[in-house]
């Protein structure tokens, strides 16, 4: 080539020739270096069109799932519901994110009142970006056709007014719009500077082709040299790495090439790209005998592919090869251009990361999640699925719930095309048979669409809410009861600030519930209770207990009424006091019955007191008038006839005698009346039996009395006055001799009870006599009453007996057997 040059100058015979060769020349210079930045900056421009674009589609995918899933998870646990969670995850993942270039930004904006508010941007001119910008601006072209429900890729005017190459995408489920975009100005700038090197080294070729043909002396070849020199400056300047393979031999390259494989230029020309390659390489890479140059380049060369460089410090380069087939002098050669991935790379790590992610999310969830086409096939499900069925994948996909779940597929099939038919997300309760029990669940199913807005399939997401709705059911049952329930109901917290009460407390009280709930009880408070009383009630339910009790409460109108409570306390799952609750009936009626029945009671009770006091009386009367008699004719037999007339011995002792008899009447007098007081001490019932036994031993055996002893092998204890426990037996037993003269037998027996957690000791004397005749019955434990002939009895030993067992606590009671006998019963709480 520079020897046809030098032929063709020297052909030349005229300055005119010479200035249109060198302009000539100066046109195909400045041509092909035209062309070469021309696809140069072509192959720029779709490389960040394609990077641009994908990355916004990958960010608007992965922010409608993310959206999503919280959705179905998370509306209820941040602020703002599932969307602000969604977009505060997805700002967080950005704010992590690293730039691209030195103008790339990524910006997230939404449609509000006719503005566009920006709600995060990326970038050097994030501090410079407005809030918000109207609509119908020009400006912010990227950001307001993606809000319209446009993607794809332009060269548009941003909010700034610069002219930018965006990517603009839509996330229609969250109503938003991205845009990643790079000024022009810095893509061009590389290219500019390129250009104007190029108009530098075309300059200095006119300059040196005029020495040249100044100076003819000068050989072709050192213009041909320059002429090198100014593409080496546009090869060399390229962004990426550029080469050429002639024959899979590197043969050329450019700075670039050689920073990126971290080796001088020398150490690369001479070898082929095998020999900077990886060990392992993906399978759709070139053929091996390419790279190692055994294949000559033909007319289709290989798409680009991704490829594995190893640098100069054995550190894995991932790049994206493109090479094309040129001619040069009519020889095939490989163009070839190595862009750095590493960066794309990792996005896309990152967007495969986050599928991971969700892939395990829907298998690990206890929901069953599962996606039908629009025929109903089904073409997803999670392990939660397959475990639940007992089938695999492979069994459930493509087919319908006609075939899965005959017995539920009609109302699988309508609730599908209600979603179907009204485009949004629906929830369901859905019956299905689950090991042949029917289970209900909680669907919640959406309709699923691509990209472009249309409909594919339907995605559903199903809880087993069955023990929640029998649990529902036994609530409503609980609180319809408790809802109608005759008493008051009341649930305070620990503070006792009333938190529920149901219909009876407000139509007793006159409080209706807006009222009651947030106050305390004291609301309730009569005054009529001392503090310790409320005291007692507080330490009783703090320690687990239940407190039972009345309360003399008040109602809103002022009124007052009786309530019979029970207090007790609600325990969480840890045995820890949450609540209190208050079961209460209102006893006022059952109270003023009681307090009319005492007042009866009393009445009668006096008015018995007083036939009583009429009947001691007349009894007191009778029984010390005989021996006041009897001493006053004694006395007066000594006045009229002497004292030596009457032995004075024999008259005094029968005096002395009708003095004990009313000194006798006197005393029994005072037991009745209670009078004195009791010592009472720990008696053990057996030996006090046994007493009393061997004091009757051998009047028993004259009377022809048989006896029976029937006592416990262990000893039963009592508290009692031991004198007057004994006076008691002693006159059950004199009575019982005198009712069996003709003899029978007497039986003793003890034994013990428990009655309302009270342990009793019970003593009974049961003779064979006679019994009590029915009209005497009721008047044996009347003073001064008795069946005895005049002189053997006082009428006051059962009277007296039940004052004496009365005063320690006890009862006495008699069971009547006419004609067979009677038994007397000694009851006394046990000491």
């Amino acid at each position: 080539m520079a020897e046809g040059f030098q032929k063709g100058i020297e052909r030349m015979g005229d300055r005119k020739t010479i200035i249109l060769l060198i302009l000539l020349m100066v046109f195909v210079g400045a041509g092909v270096g035209g062309i070469i930045l021309a696809r140069l900056y072509e192959s720029d421009m779709d490389g960040r069109k394609i990077n641009l674009m994908e990355m916004v589609k990958a960010q608007a995918r992965l922010m409608e799932a993310v959206a999503r899933f919280d959705l179905r998870y998370s509306r209820d646990d941040v602020p703002g519901g599932a969307l602000s969670a969604a977009l505060s995850q997805i700002t967080g993942v950005f704010d992590r994110m690293e730039g691209f270039g030195a103008t790339g930004e990524f910006v997230l904006g939404t449609l509000e009142n006719g503005q566009i508010r920006f709600l995060w941007g990326k970038g050097r001119k994030a501090k410079s970006r407005p809030q918000s910008i109207p609509m119908a601006t020009s400006w912010a072209e990227p950001m307001r056709r993606a809000l319209k429900g446009e993607s794809g890729m332009a060269i548009l005017s941003d909010y700034a007014g610069d002219r930018v190459l965006a990517a603009y995408e839509p996330v229609r489920f969250l109503n938003l719009g991205i845009v990643a975009k790079v000024n022009l100005e810095e893509i061009r700038k590389p290219f500019f500077v390129a250009a104007s090197f190029a108009g530098i080294g075309a300059g200095f070729l006119i300059l040196i082709g005029a020495g040249i043909f100044h100076k003819i002396h000068s050989s072709l070849m050192r213009r041909l040299e320059e002429s090198e020199e100014k593409y080496r400056s546009l090869f060399t300047r390229s962004s990426d790495a550029v080469f050429l393979l002639d024959q899979g031999v590197l043969v050329d390259c450019n700075e670039r090439m050689c920073q990126f494989l971290g080796q001088p230029r020398e150490s690369c020309l001479g070898k082929t790209l095998a020999s900077f390659s990886a060990p392992l390489q993906a399978p759709d890479g070139p053929s091996p005998e390419l790279l190692r140059g055994s294949s000559m380049p033909g007319e289709d060369a290989p798409a680009p592919f991704k490829w594995k460089f190893r640098d100069a410090h054995q550190n894995i380069l991932d790049t994206e090869v493109t090479l094309k087939t040129i001619r040069i002098g009519g020889h095939d050669l490989f163009l070839g251009t190595i862009r750095d991935i590493r960066e794309r790379m990792q996005w896309e790590k990152m967007l495969l990361d986050r599928e991971e992610l969700l892939k395990n999310i829907i298998n690990e969830t206890s929901a069953i999640i599962y996606i039908k086409d629009l025929e109903g096939r089904y073409t997803l499900v999670n392990r939660q699925f397959e475990k639940l069925w007992k089938l695999n994948r492979e069994q459930v996909l493509g087919q319908t719930d006609h075939e899965l779940f005959p017995e539920s597929a009609g109302q699988f099939a309508e609730n599908d095309a209600r979603v179907l038919n009204l485009r949004c997300p629906l929830r369901f309760d859905e019956m299905v048979l689950v090991d042949g029990v029917w289970h209900t669940y909680l669907s919640v199913k959406f309709p699923l669409k691509d990209s472009s807005g249309v409909t594919h399939g339907v995605c559903g997401i199903s809880t087993d809410i069955t023990e929640r709705k029998r649990v529902e059911e036994e609530f409503k049952t609980l609180f319809t009861a408790v809802e109608q329930s005759p008493v008051t109901i009341t649930i305070t917290n620990l503070e006792g600030v009333i938190e529920y009460v149901n219909p009876r407390f407000v139509q007793l009280t006159g409080y209706s519930r807006l009222e009651a709930i947030g106050k305390k009880t004291s609301i309730l408070k009569s005054g009529h209770h001392p503090e310790d009383f409320y005291a007692n009630l507080w330490s009783t339910v703090l320690a687990h207990k239940t407190w039972n009790g009345e309360f003399l409460n008040k109602k809103k109108n002022g009124d007052l009424y009786w309530e019979q409570a029970s207090i007790s306390p609600i325990l969480d799952e840890k045995g820890i006091i949450t609540y209190f609750l208050a079961v209460k009936e209102d006893v006022t009626e059952k109270k003023l019955a009681e307090e009319n029945l005492k007042r009866a009671q009393t009445e009668l009770i006096l008015s018995e007191k007083l036939a009583g006091i009429g009947r001691l009386a007349a009894g007191v009367c009778h029984e010390i008038l005989n021996p006041l008699n009897i001493i006053s004719i004694h006395i007066q037999m000594l006045m009229k006839k002497g004292v030596d007339s009457i032995p004075p011995q024999e008259t005094l002792a029968k005096m002395m005698k009708e003095v004990h008899r009313i000194e006798k009447i006197s005393q029994s007098l005072l037991v009745f009346a209670r009078k004195g007081e009791s010592r009472k001490v720990k008696i053990v019932i057996r030996d006090e039996m046994t007493e009393i036994i061997s004091l009757y031993e051998k009047e028993f055996a004259l009377n022809n009395i048989r006896m029976v002893c029937d006592f416990p092998a262990n000893a039963i204890t009592i508290q009692a006055d031991p004198d007057e426990i004994r006076q008691v037996l002693l006159n059950i037993v004199n009575n019982a001799l005198y009712s069996m003269k003709g003899g029978g037998q007497l039986t003793f027996k003890i034994w013990e009870s428990s009655i309302q957690s009270r342990k009793w000791g019970h003593i009974s004397i049961s003779d064979t006599g006679g019994g009590i005749k029915r009209e005497h019955f009721d008047h044996i434990f009347d003073p001064f009453f008795t069946t005895k002939p005049h002189g053997e009895g006082t009428g006051m030993g059962l009277s007296v007996s039940r004052t004496l067992v009365e005063k320690q606590g006890g009862k006495l009671e008699v069971e009547n057997h006419l004609g067979k006998g009677a038994t007397f019963i000694i009851s006394l709480l046990q000491g």
